[in-house]
């Protein structure tokens, strides 16, 4: 991906938590609901802590153990439509370190 094409997906911080206090319905918490709310295509904004990690477990996927799920997750979101935003380390603790707020 480009980095103009890049740069038109990536929105300023948003406030996962105040999201989930006001309307909890708009919030998908963690890794694997963030990839199943992805691949249905629900229209939101991935918010991912900056060094938030997860290499692929052995054997999973066919790929090596150091590809990052989480790059490969931020280039389906985008694909998707989806908008990415970057927040500091440990903003979405209660939220496994990546959530989705879903577009009204």
């Amino acid at each position: 991906m480009q980095g103009k094409e890049l740069s038109r997906c990536v929105t300023p911080q948003p406030d996962a938590q105040g999201a989930a206090v006001n309307d909890p319905e708009q919030v998908v918490a963690g890794l694997d609901q963030c990839w199943t709310a992805v691949a249905s295509r629900t229209p939101g904004t991935l918010v991912v802590e900056q060094g938030y990690v997860h290499p692929r477990p052995p054997g999973e996927g066919g790929g090596p153990v150091s590809h990052d799920l989480i790059d490969d997750l931020l280039e389906h979101a985008i694909q998707a439509g989806n908008l990415i935003a970057f927040v500091d380390d440990a903003q979405l603790h209660e939220f496994g370190g990546i959530a989705l707020l879903r577009s009204r």
